[in-house]
C-alpha cells in the first residue's frame, strides 16, 4: 500500500494521509479519480458513474493530451476547469455532483467541492468551508485535497497563513506526481519562504510541474530562459503554456522577446 507521509510537524491528522484506503499514488490517466478511493466506499459504482459525467461535460475525457501524458488526471483537470470559470451548466452540475458524493465519502469530489467554495463558483464563497473540505479530502487520502489544503494556508485563506506548514505539506504531495503541487512548492524555494531558498531546485519544480501540464509553471520557465537570453526556449515554454490555455503567455507567442542592447 502506498502511503502519503508528511515531514515530521505537520499535523497529526496529515501524517498518514495514504494510510487508510489508498491503493495507489496519484499517476496515469484513471488513477486519480477512480482507482484511490472508488473501490472502497459504499456507492462506489454510483460516484463513479456521477464523475464520469462530470468529465465529460468539463472536457477532461476528450482532453487531446488525456491519453499519452504520463502522470495524466482527471481531478487536476476537472478542478483546473472549475478555477477557469467554467459555463453554467457545468457548475451546476457539478455542485450537485460533489456535494452528493463527498457526503458519501469521495475524496475527490471534496477536494473539488473545496475548490468551488474557495473562489465562490458556483456556490457562494465559503473560505473556511473550503479549508475543511480540503482536510477531509486530505485525511481520507487524496493528494490534490493535501496540495489545496497546503496553498490556503500558504495564502491565509480561510485561516492562518503558514508558508511553514506549507513547504511541509507541499514535499510529499509534490513527490507524488501532483504538478500543482510542485508549482507552489518551486514558488517557495524561489522566494525562500517557508522553506530553504534554492533558485536551483526551484527551476527543477518549474520544470517537473510544467512537465504536469501547469501552466504557470511554463510560464516561469520561459522567464527563466528569456532571463537566460535563451529566447527560443524561451519560446517553447511559451508556446506549451499557451497550449495549456494561459491566454498572456499567447501574447509572448504571437509577439516574441527580443534581445535590446
Amino acid at each position: 500500500m502506498t502511503r502519503f507521509r508528511l515531514h515530521a510537524g505537520a499535523g497529526q491528522f496529515l501524517r498518514d494521509a495514504y494510510a487508510k484506503g489508498a491503493s495507489r499514488r496519484v499517476g496515469p490517466r484513471g488513477s486519480a479519480m477512480s482507482s484511490i478511493r472508488f473501490s472502497f466506499v459504499p456507492g462506489a459504482v454510483a460516484a463513479a458513474a456521477s464523475l464520469f459525467a462530470m468529465f465529460t461535460l468539463s472536457g477532461c475525457m476528450e482532453a487531446s493530451f488525456g491519453e499519452s501524458a504520463p502522470g495524466y488526471d482527471e481531478q487536476a483537470c476537472v478542478e483546473r476547469g472549475l478555477r477557469r470559470n467554467p459555463d453554467p451548466l457545468t457548475v451546476k452540475t457539478a455542485r450537485i455532483v460533489f456535494e452528493d458524493d463527498c457526503r458519501s465519502g469521495s475524496p475527490e469530489a471534496c477536494s473539488a467541492l473545496g475548490v468551488m467554495n474557495e473562489i465562490g463558483v458556483g456556490v457562494p464563497m465559503n473560505q473556511k468551508r473550503a479549508v475543511a473540505l480540503y482536510e477531509r479530502a486530505c485525511q481520507i487520502g487524496n493528494v490534490r485535497g493535501c496540495t489545496n489544503l497546503a496553498i490556503a494556508r500558504i495564502n491565509g485563506i480561510g485561516g492562518e497563513r503558514s508558508t511553514v506548514f506549507g513547504a511541509r505539506v507541499l514535499g510529499p504531495a509534490c513527490d507524488h506526481g501532483d504538478a500543482w503541487a510542485c508549482l507552489h512548492l518551486a514558488r517557495l524555494h524561489d522566494e525562500g519562504e517557508g522553506t530553504s531558498r534554492d533558485p536551483a531546485l526551484a527551476a527543477r519544480l518549474f520544470s517537473q510541474a510544467c512537465n504536469g501540464e501547469e501552466p504557470s509553471a511554463c510560464v516561469a520557465m520561459a522567464e527563466r530562459k528569456a532571463s537566460a537570453g535563451q529566447f527560443t526556449t524561451s519560446s517553447d515554454f511559451y508556446s506549451k503554456a499557451c497550449s495549456l490555455g494561459d491566454q498572456n503567455a499567447c501574447a509572448h507567442v504571437a509577439m516574441p522577446v527580443v534581445s535590446i542592447q
